[in-house]
């Protein structure tokens, strides 16, 4: 079916159902769902809670089967996540999808896009996890009593890589001086853990001083964030340069 046209100085539209490359897409349940070889291969969920799909493989009411080579969409547009079985009911991870998978399937705020490896799939190690994009922004809150606002860690992912975003703020008021001070700590999710420890020793410039914090990643997934006050530049009821306005923080890393 081909796009309907617009209006002189409007976009074409196209058919209810359909995205703009004519690929038909569906909103799917906020319910845990088992799905049938039937289904329409774009879906896309707006979670209000985790859930779990689980991928097709035949329908028994047609006996039509899910054929290798074939590619399923899920967008999952909220901020729980979205995770996945295979049809016999195992949990799909990073350890067990087919080999040459790009990562974890499980989503939150991103999609995932998957390649069925054989006729009447049964197994995670029948699915290919061709692309995957997530976002993980509950890892970290700052809550020192120096931060106002506090300002949340965010970790995204696309594929095989990792980055972090540490959020604007400033800080305000009686700054302490000498010494790091611990100003987040968090647990990573699995397939947001770097292949090996991660490290950045200097986060941020601050005023007077060229060091301002340090920031780590374990294999374990735990993730810990320092700033360090040592520097001259910091006084009482001035404003500091621990991710200060304009000077979010970003850092790339690769995933296990």
């Amino acid at each position: 079916m081909g796009f309907i046209a617009g209006a002189a100085g409007q976009p074409a539209q196209a058919p209810d159902g359909l995205t703009g490359l004519g690929i038909k897409a569906v909103f799917s349940a906020d319910a845990d769902t088992t799905f049938l070889s039937t289904m329409t291969d774009v879906q896309i969920a707006n979670l209000t809670t985790a859930r779990i799909y689980t991928l097709p493989s035949t329908d028994p009411s047609t006996g039509a089967t899910v054929k290798a080579g074939r590619e399923l969409i899920f967008k999952n547009r909220g901020s729980f996540n979205l995770s996945f079985n295979s049809s016999a009911g195992t949990a799909m991870t990073v350890a067990n999808v087919a080999t040459g998978s790009v990562g974890d399937p499980t989503i939150r705020n991103g999609y995932v896009r998957l390649r069925a490896l054989q006729d009447a799939p049964t197994t995670p190690a029948h699915w290919l996890v061709e692309e995957v994009s997530d976002e993980y922004s509950a890892v970290a809150t700052f809550t020192h009593p120096e931060f106002s606002p506090t300002s949340q860690v965010v970790v995204t992912r696309q594929n095989k890589v990792a980055s972090i975003r540490i959020q604007d703020f400033t800080t305000a008021g009686s700054i302490v001086t000498g010494g790091s001070v611990l100003v987040a700590t968090g647990f990573l999710p699995l397939r947001f853990r770097p292949a090996v420890p991660f490290f950045v020793g200097a986060i941020s410039k601050s005023i007077g001083a060229a060091v301002a914090g340090a920031f780590a990643i374990s294999t374990s997934g735990s993730l810990t964030v320092y700033q360090n006050y040592s520097g001259s530049g910091f006084s009482s009821g001035g404003t500091a340069g621990f991710g200060q306005t304009s000077n979010t923080q970003f850092f790339s890393y690769p995933l296990a």
